[in-house]
């Protein structure tokens, strides 16, 4: 915990924010932080207009959850803990031998010509 002394006169300047820093998991508060405007000396005299003693302005504010990683796939390992290798892509001859088989068969039964 860290506390922090400060003077009565820069709570009571006008125009100042008082920050609550709230837990989104139980609303409780983290920190509270005072930001007093910026002054000039020139304008510090003419700009209270009767308003000393005036309420800071409330702001709550809730942290913005961290980034979260870019993770990769997981890996996908079989029954013996190795990681499974990818199929092997068959060439057109192992796909469709079948239909060149067909095909030579009916060539070879097809009878030729009577003459």
């Amino acid at each position: 915990s860290t506390s922090t002394l400060t003077t009565l006169t820069v709570l009571n300047t006008p125009g100042g924010t008082l920050r609550l820093l709230r837990s989104p998991a139980d609303n409780s508060t983290i920190s509270i932080s005072y930001h007093a405007p910026p002054t000039n000396s020139d304008s510090n005299a003419n700009s209270n207009d009767g308003k000393v003693g005036a309420l800071p302005a409330l702001e709550i504010v809730y942290p913005s959850p961290a980034p979260r990683p870019m993770l990769n796939k997981p890996v996908v390992l079989n029954e013996e803990g190795k990681v499974e290798a990818p199929e092997v892509e068959k060439s057109l001859l192992q796909r469709y031998w079948w239909v060149l088989l067909a095909v030579a068969v009916m060539v070879m039964a097809g009878g030729g010509d009577s003459k």
